[in-house]
């Protein structure tokens, strides 16, 4: 091979060489830009204060040596980018120095649950300028908006299914808080009937019973004043129970009710009864309104389990009515007895827990001399004693 072709194939093969080397070059150049990139955009979302120069690290042990100058460069243009600009007559873009990084990581690692603002004023408190804090001020803000909008949207899945529990109470709350005041007006007409009216066996208003549809002109006001509070409470408890009328259900309730031809004894008796599950009903409510009032106040919603809670705190207050009906109930059957023949059987054992009234208290007294003793006698015989308390709620 002569010289001039020697020399052709030479140009050739080195101008190859040259464009593969610069391929190459701009190749390894794309990867390192590329590492840059992907190390810088995780030190961005990092709160670690050294993360600019574990960054640089990475980058200076990743880039190629030809490049690790041209690297450092590009990292530091683009920190300098995203540093806050500085105050006015404060700092310049030069880095942070060694003493307030290290105050800043010792702030930010012994204040963790502390709020962007609570941070900064920790931060300034150090002497920390706010062009070298604002960064760590502005990633804890986030952190808290971030934290806010889950514990946002935590509540209102919360609210909505605590609140799809609570409606059937609610609404049942609802229906029955109508029916409860014509109950108790109806309770009310039926006291004063059998207070002021004569409806025993041997009445004007049974009579008229006994001849029916024909008996009604010897109706008494306060006979017909009882039927029509029956026929209302009758309504009140069928409303209660949030359903249609029942011929069933209406027979049994009214078979249930104060009655024309029966004693006053035992028509108070039942009156009573009545008025206790009325009583017990209005508590139930009181306390429900209290409750739902609480918890709209502080959760924002009322809790599937509003039922049970109620049923805990009623249980005090039933066990009050409760004794109050079976003292009421002991007194009027005292009353049917008459003094005379109570006090014939104020020796005699009664069931336990049978309440001791004030009238059997006195004739107890009489008999054993003392109230002491009169008291030690009542235990023995089973009754149970009210406290001063008691009584005096009794007789109210």
């Amino acid at each position: 091979m002569d010289t001039t072709a020697f020399q052709v194939a030479k140009g050739i093969g080195d101008n190859l060489s040259r464009g593969y080397q610069k391929y190459e070059d701009q190749q390894n150049e794309k990867r390192d830009l590329s590492s840059i990139d992907s190390i810088l955009s995780e030190a961005m979302q990092s709160q670690d204060p050294n993360a600019n120069d574990i960054a640089m690290n990475k980058i200076l042990s990743q880039v190629s040596p030809a490049r690790q100058k041209m690297a450092a460069e590009v990292l530091q243009k683009r920190i300098d980018g995203l540093r806050p600009k500085a105050p006015i007559g404060g700092l310049s873009g030069s880095p942070v120095p060694q003493e307030v990084t290290q105050a800043i990581s010792k702030i930010v690692q012994e204040n963790p649950n502390a709020t962007s603002d609570e941070l900064a004023l920790k931060l300034d408190e150090a002497g920390v300028p706010r062009g070298h804090s604002n960064s760590y001020i502005e990633n804890r803000r986030k952190k808290e908006d971030r934290e806010s909008t889950i514990n946002q949207k935590k509540f209102e899945s919360e609210r909505s299914y605590q609140s799809q529990r609570a409606i059937p109470y609610v609404k049942k709350l609802d229906e029955q808080r109508e029916s409860l005041q014509e109950k108790d007006q109806a309770l009310s007409l039926m006291k004063n009937s059998l207070e002021e009216g004569n409806l025993e066996f041997f009445s004007r208003d049974n009579f008229a019973n006994f001849l029916g549809q024909y008996g009604e002109g010897l109706r008494t006001a306060k006979g017909a004043q009882l039927i029509t509070a029956q026929k209302e409470f009758l309504l009140g408890n069928i409303a209660r129970a949030g359903a249609r009328p029942n011929m069933y259900i209406e027979k049994q309730i009214s078979n249930m009710l104060p009655k024309i031809g029966r004693s006053d004894e035992a028509n108070f008796g039942v009156v009573e009864a009545f008025q206790a599950q009325q009583d017990l009903q209005k508590k139930k409510m009181e306390i429900s309104d209290e409750l739902i009032d609480k918890f709209e106040k502080d959760l924002g919603y009322i809790p599937g389990n509003i039922s049970s809670q109620v049923d805990k705190m009623i249980k005090p207050y039933a066990d009050q009515i409760q004794k109050k009906l079976a003292y009421n109930l002991r007194n009027i059957q005292e009353n049917e007895m008459g003094e005379k023949e109570l006090k014939s059987r104020i020796n005699k054992n009664v069931s336990k827990g049978t309440p001791l009234t004030l009238q059997a208290a006195r004739l107890l007294m009489e008999k054993e001399g003392s109230k002491d003793a009169a008291f030690k006698k009542a235990k023995s015989l089973g009754y149970t004693i009210p406290s001063i308390e008691e009584y005096k709620g009794y007789s109210e």
